[in-house]
């Protein structure tokens, strides 16, 4: 059991970074059209 709950962990500490990474994504993107429309 002590196995399956340390997966467990693993898949949540998995599941956090990938949230954070596809916020920082966002956060580019947006910053990126910022940009854009102070270029136009």
């Amino acid at each position: 059991m002590e196995e399956e709950r340390g997966v467990d962990v693993g898949r949540l500490g998995k599941l956090e970074d990938w949230k954070v990474g596809k916020a920082r994504f966002w956060e580019r993107i947006e910053d990126w059209k910022n940009l854009s429309d102070v270029a136009d």
